[in-house]
């Protein structure tokens, strides 16, 4: 507790710095505070998680008069499963969500007072989320730009182009305090963005067929709808009531960079492959506030609001079928290596029934305004919490810091290699010596690893993942160096094995 984090140390050497240099100025202090454990990693974000409900909480009591629904769709972001999950390790995605919901707050902000600088400091904090926080959090940069290029269009005026620009100076401000606190240039940045792009090219292309191949089998299906439907079903519902209906908000700040971002996610995730079945988990907050604006059309039912419920609801039940068929593919997990057989669970699949059914009661109730939202709500509230307590409480464990504590004494002091090996250097003072992207990204020859290894004067420890099924071996000859089977844990799909060298 009271000496540096050695990890926090490390991860300034990481050649991975530029991608994340928000989040490991975070996640160093907290590690530096609480010490080299999980509850030092993992804090940052449980508390970033919080204040991205909170963020959310202030915008949607604006807009939902009904206290108890506002109250519900707490609760149903609080048991959310994929939310939760992110919620709960260490993640840029955390941190993603929680400036895109800041940027959320901010246009909301501006669209409720008109105050220019609440739209300025939006511009800053998305460039800012996009740069040094996680580049795939540029939907939120596109949409706030088209944005303000509608409402200078619509004005007649150049103010909202204006505000633009000089939020843009604030986050070149912004980026050279923090570039200069990392001891980073911005070519730099720029040199290492290409670098990676060059060996991770997941540009789909204009390729019409791969385009709406990525749509069809990618986006649609992706965790955040995967576990839980309703998500999906308001998404479907928010878009078919802005194509449906003419009727609109006379101040249509926030609603429009809602769809405007919508629009950016969906044209990213179609021409940048980057596993949006993971990634897609950004536009959380960008579907709680377009459910926050169903209900309140929901609450002023027009003929075509009526209809797109309809329409959405028949939508809803082929994307659900489909949901279930087309995430258990190995085509669907192709690119994560040996998740591809991954099955859908008795809890997943009670989701899957509960669902719909709730959907058809909703449709039935629709009349009755406030009840069938209500009974939609606690619904999906049901459906998080019995797959997050079935997830986080009754199936829990601890395998991977138990084996960690467990074999604390045998890794202090030694070389830590092979694969994630930052994921075990917890609980001693082992030293890592690689990550997984000095490999697959950055090339780094093998033989100057081995030269380190060779040269060091200390043991070593080597971690192997395999498939879970796979008979791991008593024995290896790695970099030189005679290694015994240690211990193991097993998880989702996978194993990994831990081996010492032998005295």
């Amino acid at each position: 507790m009271g000496s540096k984090s050695r990890l926090a140390q490390e991860l300034n050497q990481v050649d991975l710095r530029f991608l994340f240099v928000h989040n490991q100025f975070i996640t160093k202090a907290s590690l530096d505070v609480f010490g080299n454990n999980y509850y030092g990693l993992r804090l940052p974000v449980v508390l970033y998680s919080l204040g991205i409900i909170l963020l959310l909480f202030l915008i949607i009591r604006t807009l939902i008069p009904d206290r108890t629904i506002v109250f519900l769709i707490v609760v149903l972001m609080l048991t959310e499963f994929s939310f939760g999950s992110m919620s709960r390790f260490q993640n840029p995605q955390v941190y993603s969500i929680f400036y895109v919901t800041l940027v959320i707050y901010l246009v909301h902000l501006y669209s409720r007072t008109s105050r220019r600088i609440f739209r300025i400091m939006a511009v800053a904090i998305s460039l800012f989320a996009t740069v040094l926080v996680y580049p795939y959090v540029l939907f939120v940069s596109i949409g706030i730009t088209l944005a303000i290029l509608g409402e200078s269009l619509r004005s007649k005026s150049s103010k909202p182009i204006v505000d633009g620009l000089v939020g843009s100076l604030f986050f070149i401000g912004m980026a050279g305090v923090t570039l200069a606190l990392a001891n980073q240039s911005p070519m730099e940045i720029w040199e290492k963005f290409a670098q990676i792009n060059s060996v991770r090219n997941e540009r789909v292309g204009l390729d019409f067929i791969e385009v709406l191949r990525s749509v069809v089998f990618h986006i649609p299906f992706t965790n955040l709808f995967r576990f839980n439907l309703i998500l999906l079903f308001i998404l479907i519902l928010f878009f078919s009531q802005i194509v449906l209906t003419k009727k609109t908000d006379k101040k249509r700040g926030l609603k429009s960079f809602i769809v405007f971002c919508l629009i950016s996610a969906f044209t990213q995730s179609a021409l940048i492959s980057s596993y949006p079945f993971k990634k897609w988990i950004l536009i959380f907050p960008v579907i709680v506030i377009a459910l926050a604006y169903c209900i309140r059309s929901i609450e002023s039912a027009t003929s075509g609001q009526k209809l797109a419920l309809r329409i959405s609801l028949g939508f809803f039940c082929i994307a659900g079928f489909l949901n279930w068929k087309i995430t258990n593919t190995a085509e669907y997990w192709s690119g994560m290596e040996n998740y591809q057989f991954i099955q859908v669970e008795s809890i997943i699949l009670y989701s899957l029934i509960l669902l719909p059914i709730l959907a058809i009661l909703f449709l039935v109730l629709h009349k009755r305004k406030n009840l069938a939202v209500k009974v939609l709500l606690t619904g999906a509230i049901l459906n998080g919490t019995l797959m997050s307590a079935n997830y986080f409480f009754v199936s829990r464990t601890h395998s991977l810091r138990d084996l960690l504590v467990r074999n604390s004494d045998t890794i202090d002091g030694k070389l830590i290699l092979g694969s994630f090996s930052h994921a075990f250097s917890f609980y001693n003072t082992g030293t890592v010596l690689q990550n997984p992207y000095d490999i697959s990204v950055w090339k780094r020859p093998e033989h100057v690893t081995h030269s380190f290894v060779e040269h060091a004067n200390k043991k070593s420890i080597f971690i192997v993942k395999s498939l879970n099924s796979s008979k791991g071996a008593t024995s290896l000859l790695i970099y030189g160096r005679n290694l015994s089977f240690l211990d193991s844990r097993s998880g989702k799909g996978l194993r990994y094995s831990l081996y010492k060298e032998i005295d």
